[in-house]
């Protein structure tokens, strides 16, 4: 086989990556450069719109002069008691304390104290305005996270969602103190941040446990949703991380960044559930906790599997859906319920599309898609078990506060649909390029990070040089780092006539490419890029795959970095002088080259058993005198 034959491979689009942080290095922030720039501003436009309605809702009622009453003024009488006297460790009493027999209130204050500084300041309005800035941050939380998972064009869909949930609420429930209604945007930012664990993003998971903590401890009706979809993104995240194939010297990296944010995440839970341990280890009686997990299982009536797909449907698979006015009409008093037949085919639909969603990103090596599609399958199967658990209220159902958290989960079942559809290639990257990427790797025995972080100033095609003095590092969910090569060393390598003219082509077509579409190709484009600018490399791993398919499709046996010990092995089994070897594959000493890629030649091996056993040969008829 030739290594400059023009081999075609279909791509996968893998995710981004990075590497250790120096002050050498240059972070490549490739998410942002993914999408065109009018998907950017519509994804800052759709954000807009999103936090425009609760703002003017907000501005509005305090025109009105907005009063908290009822539960709502309860809420502002605790959190002004944050840090006074009577500085609350729980939550609100809960309508649970109903069906359990006995007092139970929410589990912890975070509520209280997230509001507690505006309404210090102005008193009423500032629990109107506490809860617009809890909302808000929710929104902001939802576009970040989003971003980092698919880019812009997820923001998009992410604050689509949120517009419509907003939409759905209607202005009245955008300032809701009510901790039902207080909620729905912060679960929409939680169940994106379970994505965003699946896809493995470890900056994430410290700010999931606050978000999670914060939910579950203004409403104990999240209990049973919010740990399970912790526990799933956590378990998908980890297992994705591990078969994300790493090279061995970024492991140590991975473990580092793993541990780190485990400690945070640690801390974050220790901060957020010290009050609520401290009323249970030195409060009176048994304890807030102590009843609220006595009280799992205690006799009363709830929804029941036979009846919860109905519940579950009417928000997520039936029209109205979880829009306008369903919110208002749909599991309330005198509402009727679909029938069990149309419930399970509705719900059969929304896991269908789920499904085809996760065979068109997997398919497409689409992982954010295939990620969001996964835990959307998760939710809707979670939400049924969920809702079954939920006791029947004094009415003969559960009503509609106690399972509001299905409309947020609505939202974000439509998201994971949608996800999908947004995949970008970005490029191809294969056919005569990746022919050529192969021939490097041989030729120059460079590393994946070397091929990838080559850039056209480094390859003097006149003369026929390549300078290799930089290296773009693997490490799961950060941008891309182009660093100084491994050994922080500089070589320039000599290259055939036939690998200078595969160069030669692949500039032309490169600059070809940059004038069809208007502009001129730079000396700083990456030699290698699925961009048409060329600024973006590839991620090590990427070409890894490349070079995987390449060879099963040839039924060869061969990893990547194979190549770099076949460049050495060959060069000394004919007679090239190990310093030579050695300066070619970057190594400063013998040792490394003689001992790890010069491998054992057999037929060396026997021409030197073929030499000595002639100089025995000379020397036994001395002997035997």
């Amino acid at each position: 086989m030739s290594l400059h034959a023009d081999s075609t491979v279909h791509e996968p689009a893998m995710p981004d990556v990075a590497g250790n942080t120096g002050a050498a290095e240059t972070p490549l922030h490739d998410r942002e450069a993914k999408d065109p720039r009018w998907i950017r501003r519509l994804a800052v436009v759709c954000t807009a719109a999103a936090i425009l309605p609760i703002v003017v809702a907000a501005i509005r009622a305090i025109a009105r002069d907005w009063l908290p009453l009822g539960d709502d003024a309860y809420f502002a009488l605790r959190a002004g008691d944050v840090l006074a006297e009577h500085h609350p460790l729980l939550g609100t009493w809960t309508s649970a304390s109903l069906t359990a027999g006995v007092d139970l209130n929410n589990p912890g204050p975070l509520f209280f104290d997230a509001l507690a500084l505006p309404v210090k300041l102005w008193g009423d309005a500032g629990l109107l305005l506490g809860v617009t800035l809890i909302n808000i941050s929710a929104i902001v939380g939802t576009a970040i996270v989003a971003h980092r998972q698919a880019c812009a064009r997820a923001v998009v869909v992410a604050m689509t969602a949120a517009t419509a949930l907003g939409w759905t609420m209607g202005s009245e429930l955008l300032f809701s103190p009510w901790q039902p209604n207080a909620l729905l945007f912060p679960a929409l930012c939680f169940f994106v941040m379970v994505w965003a664990l699946a896809c493995g993003d470890l900056a994430v998971l410290p700010w999931a446990v606050g978000v999670a903590s914060f939910i579950v401890q203004t409403h104990v009706g999240y209990a049973v949703v919010v740990p399970v979809l912790a526990a799933w993104g956590v378990s998908a995240g980890a297992i994705r991380l591990m078969r994300s194939g790493a090279p061995d010297q970024d492991r140590g990296a991975l473990r580092g960044r793993v541990l780190r944010s485990a400690g945070a995440a640690a801390a974050v839970a220790l901060v957020c559930w010290a009050q609520p341990l401290y009323e249970q280890l030195f409060g009176d009686g048994r304890g807030n906790m102590g009843r609220l997990l006595s009280s799992v299982g205690a006799p009363g009536e709830t929804v029941g599997l036979s009846d919860a797909p109905r519940y579950v449907a009417s928000v997520l698979a039936l029209p109205p859906w979880w829009f306008r006015p369903s919110m208002s009409e749909t599991l309330v008093t005198g509402s009727q319920k679909p029938s069990l037949l149309a419930s399970f085919l509705g719900l059969a639909v929304v896991v269908a599309l789920l499904a085809a969603g996760l065979v068109v990103a997997v398919r497409a090596h689409h992982n954010a898609g295939a990620a969001a599609s996964a835990t959307g399958l998760v939710m809707v199967c979670l939400a049924a078990v969920a809702v079954a658990a939920v006791p029947i209220s004094l009415f003969g159902f559960a009503p509609s506060h106690q399972v509001l958290w299905l409309w947020p989960l609505g939202a974000f079942v439509t998201l994971a649909v949608l996800i999908p559809l947004t995949a970008t290639s970005g490029g191809r990257f294969g056919g005569a390029p990746m022919a050529l990427l192969t021939a490097l790797a041989v030729v120059l025995g460079a590393r994946r990070g070397e091929l990838c972080a080559l850039r056209w100033h480094h390859v003097d095609l006149d003369r026929g040089e390549v300078l290799l003095e930089r290296g773009v590092v693997y490490v799961s969910r950060q941008p891309l780092i182009d660093k100084p090569t491994k050994t922080r060393s500089k070589r320039r390598l000599a290259l055939d006539t036939s690998t200078v003219e595969l160069l030669r082509a692949h500039r032309e077509r490169s600059e070809q490419v940059a004038r069809e579409l208007g502009f001129t190709l730079p000396a700083s484009a990456y030699v290698f890029s699925r961009e048409p600018d060329g600024s973006r490399p590839l991620a090590p791993t990427l070409v890894s795959h490349q070079f995987a398919a390449l060879a099963r499709s040839l039924g060869v046996r061969c990893r990547l970095h194979d190549l770099r010990h076949l460049m050495v092995t060959y060069l000394i089994s004919q007679g090239v002088d190990w310093r030579t070897a050695a300066g070619r594959a970057g190594h400063a000493g013998p040792h490394m080259t003689l001992g790890t890629y010069a491998h054992f030649q057999p037929a060396q091996d026997r021409a030197a058993a073929e030499l000595l056993a002639a100089l025995c040969d000379e020397s036994a008829p001395e002997a035997a005198q």
